[in-house]
């Protein structure tokens, strides 16, 4: 089965289908957009790679930085795609929250048991070591493995045990970002009476209804988040209508985007810095929960698009004049292997790194270094320390490879800048021998 799930809006088109809110005197080519700074997309690929990396363009072009993706650690071809589609988007400047889950969902076989979480733990640990290595923003070390596991050989209590263990081996290998984790939104509870350990971000899933359970427990849950960890230590990596699909919760649009807009200025208004927005779409059908039959953008992508600034109930005319401006920064390549070099050598590899403001504010640079192998890379050309970028400039700067001694020189350019993170580390590498005098 092909499944693309995804997080999306459009601008909007200046024809709108019956019942849905309307635009007020302004046309739709007057407005200007202001999204909230902290709305990501969940975003997770086994289609073409032409139809995935056209939405984060879409995205991207929007506002969007935050992607999230956590495919199933047991299906490689799918764990495979989503590590091409990163390689191929972050050095855009797409912010990647990326891991790997046992998702039971897909195949029986997935039950985590006491017999096959080592092979869980070495997955989480290799996926780790491949987002340090390839520019991931945030690593995940799962996603809701409390619904995942067989509740005899390993129960509630044991995984998040497990959780909290594995999530200290990978603070030793994934530096460059938050180590995170998605609990299940009934085991937050359970999470708050544990601690999250070494955790830096206690995530979880939230929707107004669970297919067809009907709750407002949403709330509460977001409030536990909160009071438990603080609205820096957590945030909602999925949230939306229904879980199931946003058709679910109601086929009417002002019923959909009212619903939307409660959840955004509830989440908004509780503190929390961020939240996922989620929505599925299945290649046998349209993009139903996106586009009416003619094509037009929904209603409640009008909220998600202004949500800077919207107020639920305000008025059913919603534009904004004026846009969040932040600067972004984006490093191509995200790492780079410097090879195989003879410390005798005369002719020692550079190897060149563009930085370039894709933010829509001035990117301010500090001085750039080298974190890790002392002395055996060094800066030949830097003219991007200190300087500042406006939107869509860039900076250059090329790290010569000299290695002193033999074997293996991993190493870091640290670049320290006003954009989030305030600290990126591109990940280098290279490895010294002694050949023939």
């Amino acid at each position: 089965m092909i499944l693309l799930c995804a997080a999306i809006f459009f601008t909007l088109a200046a024809a709108r289908p019956a019942g849905t809110r309307q635009l007020g005197q302004k046309g739709v080519s007057d407005l200007k957009y202001s999204k909230w700074s902290g709305l990501g997309m969940m975003i997770s690929q086994m289609g073409p790679n032409e139809e995935y990396d056209a939405w984060i363009d879409q995205l991207m072009a929007q506002g969007f930085t935050e992607f999230r993706e956590v495919p199933t650690y047991q299906t490689w071809q799918w764990v495979e795609q989503s590590k091409a589609s990163l390689l191929r988007n972050i050095p855009k400047g797409a912010k990647y929250i990326w891991g790997v889950s046992s998702n039971r969902y897909d195949n029986p076989a997935y039950v985590i048991t006491a017999d096959n979480w080592p092979q869980f733990r070495q997955a989480i640990l290799e996926a780790a070591q491949w987002a340090q290595d390839n520019g991931v923003y945030e690593f995940q070390i799962g996603n809701e493995e409390e619904y995942h596991i067989d509740r005899t050989t390993m129960t509630t209590e044991q995984i998040i045990i497990n959780m909290k263990e594995v999530a200290a081996e990978v603070q030793k290998i994934f530096t460059r970002g938050n180590v995170s984790y998605t609990c299940a939104h009934d085991s937050i509870p359970d999470w708050i009476a544990a601690g999250k350990g070494d955790i830096d971000i206690l995530a979880s899933n939230v929707y107004k209804e669970y297919g067809s359970y009907k709750t407002d427990l949403w709330k509460s849950e977001i409030d536990k988040l909160i009071n438990a960890f603080g609205p820096h230590n957590t945030y909602l990596t999925e949230w939306g209508l229904n879980s199931a699909s946003i058709p679910e919760y109601s086929a009417d649009e002002d019923v959909q985007a009212s619903g939307v807009e409660e959840m955004l200025e509830y989440i908004k208004a509780s503190g929390m810095q961020r939240a996922v927005f989620f929505m599925w779409k299945h290649p046998s059908v349209e993009w139903g929960v996106l586009k009416t039959s003619d094509g037009e953008p929904r209603e409640l992508w009008n909220v998600l698009i202004n949500s800077d600034d919207v107020l639920a109930g305000q008025n059913d005319d919603i534009y904004i004049a004026g846009s969040t401006s932040e600067p972004n920064i984006s490093v191509t390549p995200g790492s780079n292997d410097f090879g195989t070099v003879d410390i005798n050598a005369s002719d020692n590899p550079s190897r060149s790194f563009t930085i370039t403001n894709t933010g829509s504010a001035n990117l301010v640079l500090g001085t750039i270094t080298g974190d890790g192998t002392q002395g055996q890379y060094r800066p030949t050309q830097d003219n991007a320390s200190g300087q500042t970028l406006a939107p869509g400039e860039s900076r250059t700067i090329t790290i010569l490879f000299d290695p002193t001694s033999v074997g293996q020189k991993n190493a870091f350019i640290v670049i320290p800048s006003n954009a989030d993170p305030s600290v990126l580390k591109i990940p280098i590498c290279g490895i010294g021998i002694c050949g023939e005098q």
